[in-house]
């Protein structure tokens, strides 16, 4: 997506293409410098985080994640995924800096509780004719509240530092981990759908099982 205001310095990581969220639970929302000028460091030691929904060109506020984020010194958020409605992959990130520019993660999912399977997405194609699934989207509760930045940001030494574990395949309906991603930069400006991210997976598992259950009965 491109839109008025975007810029590319700042690149949100995850979620990623094939997240899935289960409702109270926490989860780290991570981001990284894409290496073109200005840096991070320069232009986004003051930004804010939104949970947004819709399609491309009207995006939707639901809710304030954080205020006076720093760039420069963190490079990542924990937040508790919220209930919500419906249950699909139609909900993404905005940041925004000072200066009024923005940047996104992609689509990622939310079910209800762990092992559930996510709605589809109600819209298969954008108003602008790109065919990329989305839909509006509902907070059920909205228990979650901005807090202040310094008590819940992570600090690190490298904005590209990984965690031991990614997320699980979308299918699982679980998510124990987070990696920055290679395509980081693109996602800035893509909210796109993740549902040609999992649909593979689900046919592969499908098709494993009916060949096990042959094999056993032969």
């Amino acid at each position: 997506m491109i839109t008025s205001g975007a810029i590319a310095t700042m690149a949100p990581s995850y979620p990623d293409p094939g997240a899935i969220w289960t409702a109270g639970k926490q989860y780290q929302i991570l981001w990284v410098d894409d290496g073109t000028s200005p840096s991070v460091n320069e232009s986004w030691t003051n930004f804010k985080i939104d949970f947004m929904t819709g399609d491309n060109t009207n995006q939707k506020f639901l809710t304030n994640v954080a205020n006076g984020l720093d760039g420069s010194k963190s490079t990542s958020y924990t937040w508790t995924a919220p209930h919500v409605d419906p249950y699909s992959a139609v909900y993404f990130f905005m940041f925004t800096n000072a200066a009024g520019e923005s940047a996104w993660t992609t689509r990622f999912g939310i079910v209800a509780k762990d092992g559930d399977t996510l709605v589809p997405e109600p819209e298969k194609t954008q108003p602008t004719g790109e065919k990329i699934p989305w839909g509006n989207g509902k907070l059920i509760d909205n228990a979650n509240t901005a807090v202040n930045a310094s008590t819940t940001s992570s600090t690190t030494s490298s904005a590209t530092a990984s965690p031991a574990s990614g997320p699980p395949a979308a299918t699982s309906g679980k998510d124990t981990g987070v990696t920055p991603n290679a395509a980081a930069a693109d996602a800035s400006n893509h909210p796109e759908s993740s549902a040609t991210q999992y649909v593979p997976s689900l046919l592969i598992a499908i098709l494993s099982c009916i060949s096990s259950a042959v094999v056993l009965h032969t």
